[in-house]
């Protein structure tokens, strides 16, 4: 099963093309997320963390800005399953 990490920033388009290039994130990020996307993720609030699965399943949430626990878990189920995180 694939899992997929979505990055919701409520800032503007310019602002989070420069965070996300200085911060060197590698997965994917929504910009002023709409309506549709907030319900069918349930985003509360920012910071937050999704990891979706390939049949665009919640399997996770974290709220709040990521504890190194919780970095590490994400990281243990990302090299857990087989190839890499998309």
């Amino acid at each position: 099963m694939s899992i997929y990490i979505l990055g919701v920033s409520i800032d503007d388009l310019k602002n989070t093309i420069d965070y996300v290039t200085t911060k060197d994130i590698k997965f994917y990020t929504v910009v002023n997320a709409d309506t549709e996307f907030r319900s069918k993720y349930k985003v509360k609030g920012v910071p937050m963390t999704i990891l979706v699965n390939g049949e665009s399943e919640v399997e996770k949430v974290y709220f709040g800005e990521l504890t190194n626990n919780q970095t590490e878990e994400i990281m243990n189920l990302l090299n857990a399953q087989e190839g890499s995180f998309k």
